[in-house]
């Protein structure tokens, strides 16, 4: 299943303002053309968040203890599986390895240790370890918690269950060990998006945190987009000037 969400650029949001909503697909899956390039695009059908607030300071909620819970079991994916098609080659493969000479990339500007697996309530297998860094902070998720770094490495806050991010949020399950999270920094509105998934069930969610600030540690607004019954694993984000696209 693919799934959207789009919404007006964070520099406009405001708390009174429905500004998310999700993308579905009404076909299962677009046909596939010449090249593996989509022959069509199904329309989509548009409906608003479940729930959408604007949090405390990251900083104030970390304070709360949060709960130790057991791990979850993974619901069955639903839908419709994708018939493979074999492989033919792929034309966007590079041929070539461009200029010679030695490699230009630079030295990484700092090197630190991040978040272990074992600061999760349970070692997960794979963690999903994902991180963004922006002007001033590295955010890093791993798994089921996360944690807010300076750019030279001195961690100052966290780590954090990703669930704490959505304290008195409406939707329950916002909150839970849940996982599979994504972090990315918008780097056109200079905001932090923070994400994880819901496992409980029957119902699922994308749960979005977007700063109201450029300051990772400060408020977020909150967004649940509800998936029905399947289970979004694993969502995908990407930043575009005027929304911010899920898959």
């Amino acid at each position: 299943m693919r799934t959207g969400v789009l919404r007006s650029r964070v520099r406009w949001l405001v708390p009174t303002v429905v500004v998310g909503a999700l993308l579905v697909p009404t076909s299962a899956a677009a046909t596939a053309g010449t090249h593996g390039r989509p022959a069509s695009v199904a329309a989509p059908t548009v409906t608003t968040p479940t729930a959408f607030d604007v949090s405390p300071a990251l900083r104030q909620l970390a304070r709360t203890p949060q709960q130790r819970v057991g791990a979850t079991q993974l619901p069955p994916e639903r839908g419709i599986p994708s018939a493979g098609r074999g492989f033919s080659g792929d034309a966007a493969v590079q041929a070539t390895t461009g200029a010679s000479g030695p490699a230009r990339v630079s030295a990484p500007i700092a090197n630190f240790e991040g978040i272990a697996n074992t600061a999760n309530p349970f070692l997960v297998a794979p963690p999903d370890p994902i991180g963004d860094v922006g002007p001033h902070h590295y955010v890093e998720m791993v798994n089921v918690q996360f944690a807010v770094y300076t750019k030279a490495g001195r961690r100052i806050l966290g780590p954090l269950a990703i669930g704490s991010l959505w304290q008195g949020f409406a939707v329950q399950d916002c909150k839970s060990f849940s996982g599979d999270p994504v972090v990315l920094y918008d780097q056109l509105a200079d905001r932090w998006i923070l994400t994880q998934f819901s496992t409980r069930g029957p119902e699922y969610f994308n749960c979005l945190a977007i700063s109201s600030t450029p300051d990772p540690t400060g408020p977020y607004f909150r967004y649940a987009f509800s998936s029905g019954i399947n289970f979004p694993d694993y969502p995908k984000y990407g930043v575009w000037p005027n929304a911010y696209f899920l898959s």
